[in-house]
């Protein structure tokens, strides 16, 4: 074998590997796409090389030679197609030539094909192999395509060694050397020295091969490519904190990201082909369907449950079939412990409103408490003094009763100090059944320094059962409502709280016959910091944290009201369903 089909065989291997590399790293951007089909181009190009290595026939070897010639004759328009699409801005003028450039490839293409003005007669060369003198077609289609490929290599490398990232001016340097290889030796090789009748070995296709395999090894090796920088999907997906995973038809995962293996504590790369219900709680794939932020549940690898927010997306071929399923999975923890945060500052605040009724509550049982004190001071100084039977007994018989009333006064502080305790608890996120009863009398108990003496309350309890929900989370909920029926009134006037049923679900209602709301502001009261108080007087972030409280119930909150006559504010709640061995059956 003479060198010839050993260069040609080098060369298809490489440039096979190398354009198979470069498009499976991302099929998708147009510039890898050329660089493949380039690369590819020097492929075919060498296979008819081997041909001609191979036949002992001249004219089997120039037939070889025409053939080869698409894998050479677009060269020029494939160099400006692949760079225009990475440089930025992209070379508009380039893109507008480029029919033309196309144009004279298919031209000169049929040249070699079907004329002599590129491929002459074929001869044994020096080696061996058969050889054939340039023609002058050759000569105009090597100028047209210099003209074309080292003004664009030049702007092409220049963008890549002063882009802003490391890794594509660390890959610079190698470009350059890919792109000096096949600009220097196939002029050299394939057309000047055969011109000057100097011995020499075809190395176009070589330098071609070499060149993708540069590319692809410093691609691989930084793991992303000058050709397509910033648009690796793999790599953009991992790089989020949220899991993303390909979920098939069947329910097994496909391809999971970095993300969700780091959520459920497992090795990268070993969740593929598990079910997806054995990592979730809520079954998104029994039956198909989309889903946007749905609340629900992972179970990490030690079997807890991590809070993480759901969304799903069908994928669909051209053909509009279904065929997987997209599920991108968010961690809650860190939202929830700032909704806690904010549930409790906003419970704080409210006592905060509450804060001067409270004292006046407390201070009225402390003070005739006082005065008790101060007489049975006075009882005992008189006994001191040897009084007569029948004044012991009546200072006996008062003191019995001064005592009596002073437990009284101290149990009636330290309820009113329980139900402030209780509520202000920055706790109660746990969810369990709530009777809604019993939970709105402790509101109104808290809110009564509000209320007592100037604001009728009418409780209308009906039989409902019991909310799924967080106690103190709903207590934050309806004492927001009820301070808030309570400034409208503006100390006169009737609050109604009402509980009813639909199915599935309880109602809560707080009436009041107040000012009401202008039309005008009835679509913002529950954005934050939405107010329609005197400056000081509110954070309006009440109704915002209750709509978030109610919707994060899984229920909902709306208003309805009329200036004058007041407005009434209704939440919905689920209906608490007892799991089998709840202590705490529905009613």
């Amino acid at each position: 074998m003479n060198p010839a089909f050993y260069i040609a065989l080098a060369a298809v291997v490489i440039a096979a590997g190398s354009a198979a590399a470069l498009v499976a790293r991302d099929p998708h951007h147009p510039a890898n796409r050329l660089a493949g089909l380039m690369i590819a181009g020097a492929g075919w190009w060498a296979i008819f090389d081997l041909v001609r290595a191979l036949t002992p026939d001249p004219e089997v070897a120039r037939l070889a030679t025409r053939l080869s010639s698409p894998g050479w004759c677009f060269i020029g328009p494939l160099t400006v197609h692949m760079v225009a699409c990475v440089h930025v801005p992209p070379l508009r003028t380039a893109l507008k030539l480029l029919p033309a450039s196309y144009a004279v490839g298919v031209l000169f293409v049929a040249g070699a094909c079907f004329t002599p003005w590129l491929i002459g007669p074929m001869q044994r060369g020096s080696g061996g192999a058969w050889e054939t003198q340039p023609q002058a077609g050759l000569l105009v289609l090597l100028a047209v395509t210099l003209a074309h490929v080292v003004p664009i290599a030049v702007v092409g490398l220049r963008t890549v060694s002063r882009s802003p990232s490391p890794s594509d001016r660390a890959q610079a340097r190698w470009l350059a050397v890919g792109v000096a290889l096949p600009l220097l030796l196939v002029p050299l090789t394939n057309i000047v020295l055969p011109t000057l009748g100097l011995p020499t070995l075809r190395l176009g296709t070589l330098a071609f091969a070499c060149f993708g395999a540069l590319v692809a090894v410093t691609t691989h090796r930084h793991g992303t490519s000058p050709l397509a920088r910033g648009t690796s999907t793999r790599d953009i997906v991992d790089a989020l904190p949220d899991g993303v995973a390909l979920v098939f038809l069947n329910g097994t995962i496909g391809s999971a990201s970095e993300g969700l293996s780091r959520l459920l504590g497992r090795p990268s790369g070993t969740l593929e082909g598990d079910p997806l219900k054995v990592h979730l709680e809520a079954q998104v794939i029994e039956p198909l369907r989309e889903v946007h932020l749905q609340e629900t549940h992972l179970i990490g690898a030690n079997g807890s449950p991590i809070p993480v927010a759901l969304s799903t997306r069908i994928l669909r071929d051209r053909q509009g079939l279904e065929y997987a399923l997209v599920v991108v999975v968010r961690d809650r923890r860190e939202v929830i412990q700032l909704r806690s945060q904010v549930v409790t500052a906003g419970r704080l605040a409210s006592m905060g409103q509450l804060a001067a009724g409270i004292a006046h509550e407390i201070n009225n049982p402390m003070a005739f408490v006082r005065t008790n004190l101060t007489l049975l001071r006075e009882h005992c100084a008189r006994i001191a003094k040897g009084p007569a039977e029948a004044e012991l007994e009546y200072i006996a018989a008062e003191a019995d009763e001064l005592l009596e009333e002073s437990l009284e006064g101290v149990e009636r502080a330290c309820a009113i100090v329980r139900d402030v305790n209780a509520f202000s608890h920055a706790g109660g996120g746990e969810r369990g059944p709530v009777e809604l009863g019993g939970l709105l009398d402790a509101v109104l108990r808290v809110a009564s320094p509000h209320l007592q003496g100037r604001v009728e309350v009418e409780r209308v309890y009906r039989d409902v059962p019991d909310a799924a929900g967080a106690s103190q989370e709903l207590k934050q909920v309806f004492l927001n409502l009820v301070l808030n029926a309570a400034q409208a009134t503006d100390g006169h006037g009737c609050i109604r709280v009402e509980t009813d049923r639909e199915p599935d679900s309880v109602l809560v209602r707080i009436h009041d016959d107040g000012c009401g709301i202008p039309a005008q502001s009835m679509e913002h009261i529950f954005d934050p910091f939405f107010t329609t108080k005197a400056v000081g007087e509110g954070t309006g972030m009440g109704l915002f944290i209750s709509y978030q409280i109610v919707r994060n119930h899984g229920g909902e909150i709306w208003a309805t009201s009329e200036p004058d006559r007041g407005t009434t504010v209704t939440v919905r709640l689920p209906e608490h369903r007892a799991a089998a061995g709840d202590p705490h059956p529905s009613c």
